[in-house]
């Protein structure tokens, strides 16, 4: 399966009892190995694409990449912001982190939801489809979300008028291919620690 850049091949286990999927960037060169019994996937840099077509076509998977990937191209370090890779959209079984971008700015305090634990700020995330970024490299867009009252009040002036409420769009959404990166080490990681309902509600910077 083909995504733009990105080729996705998923693995059954009765071709290869190692590997769940492989998935190969062709403009960076990045082969992303997915071991059934590792989160997170393996991600070897410049690697050609004859190797990657080599990987897919071989009779065994699992033994061609322990002998001709795994020992011969290095493992991808993204440690820091500058070393970040393009923004991605594919379908994973796995945990996805997903970087969402806010202007505070625009944020209508009317619609914001007084609750007993705290203020709560309800968005939308205009999502496109499976393989696909914007120009941006984003998933998509956010929206504020138009309260069901301020709905309610306008349908009851006038009829379809609440579909003209126009929110407004307050940012973007885009997740990153982390490589062997582990949740812990993933930049703003929860490493563990739940989000606790109405924690935060006072922190707002208005």
């Amino acid at each position: 399966m083909q995504y733009n850049d990105v080729y996705i091949l998923d693995i059954n286990e009765a071709r290869s009892s190692l590997i769940s999927k492989v998935v190969f960037d062709f403009e960076r060169k990045l082969l992303s190995v997915y071991l059934r019994f590792k989160t997170h996937p393996l991600t070897y840099d410049n690697v050609p694409l004859k190797e990657f077509e080599n990987l897919c076509s071989s009779e065994s998977i699992g033994k061609y990449y322990l002998h001709y990937i795994k020992p011969n191209f290095s493992l991808t370090k993204l440690r820091n912001m500058a070393q970040r890779p393009k923004g991605i959209n594919i379908a994973k079984d796995e945990v996805r982190w997903i970087d969402i971008s806010i202007d505070v700015q625009k944020i209508i305090k009317d619609w914001l939801i007084a609750g007993e634990k705290g203020t709560y700020l309800n968005v939308k995330l205009r999502m496109l489809p499976d393989g696909q970024v914007d120009q941006y490299e984003c998933l998509g867009f956010v929206t504020q979300t138009v309260p069901k009252e301020v709905y309610n009040a306008a349908e009851a002036e006038k009829k379809g008028s609440g579909r003209d409420i126009k929110a407004p769009i307050l940012g973007n959404a885009k997740e990153l291919q982390w490589g062997d990166r582990n949740e812990e080490t993933i930049p703003g990681g929860l490493q563990g620690s739940p989000y606790k309902e109405g924690e935060g509600g006072d922190n707002l910077p208005f």
